[in-house]
């Protein structure tokens, strides 16, 4: 079996991704044409079952990729795996996708510009000549140079 990524992958609250895992049919059968891959138990990625195209012969491989949700509290989250068909007929080894989730990154947000109009001058009998300029702000720490005696 691989995968796309291991253990405590790290993604971002509410994020969407994908985890992806290759299985060989090391069977001496047939893998049942009504299989599907589904969450068995642990957090909720709102996984969907992913419908397998079979029948899976002996020795062939196949690729589940599966589109998951991370949740939107941070923290670790583990949600298992298998393959199943019929009537619950759970079958081959359990996987796992185990995500650490890390708060959405803080996007700067703009500065808006602050505008002083200028004096209207009595000349100007149309408005949209009324020119602006940006007012400057003073920052709000000065740096000071000391010198060394």
């Amino acid at each position: 079996m691989k995968e796309n990524f291991g253990d405590r992958f790290p993604v971002f609250a509410g994020s969407t991704f994908q985890k992806s895992w290759t299985f060989r049919n090391g069977g001496e059968s047939d893998w049942p044409e009504d299989t599907v891959f589904i969450q068995t138990n642990g957090d909720d990625l709102k996984a969907k079952p992913f419908k397998i195209q079979g029948p899976i012969h002996p020795k062939q491989e196949v690729e589940v990729t599966l589109i998951l949700q991370a949740p939107l509290a941070p923290g670790s989250y583990n949600a298992f795996f298998r393959f199943m068909s019929g009537e619950n007929n759970r079958f081959g080894q359990k996987v796992w996708c185990d995500i650490l989730v890390k708060p959405e990154p803080v996007r700067p947000q703009p500065i808006p510009q602050i505008f002083e109009v200028k004096e209207r001058s009595s000349l100007l009998d149309d408005e949209s000549m009324i020119m602006e300029k940006p007012i400057v702000q003073e920052p709000f720490f000065k740096f000071i140079e000391v010198k060394q005696e």
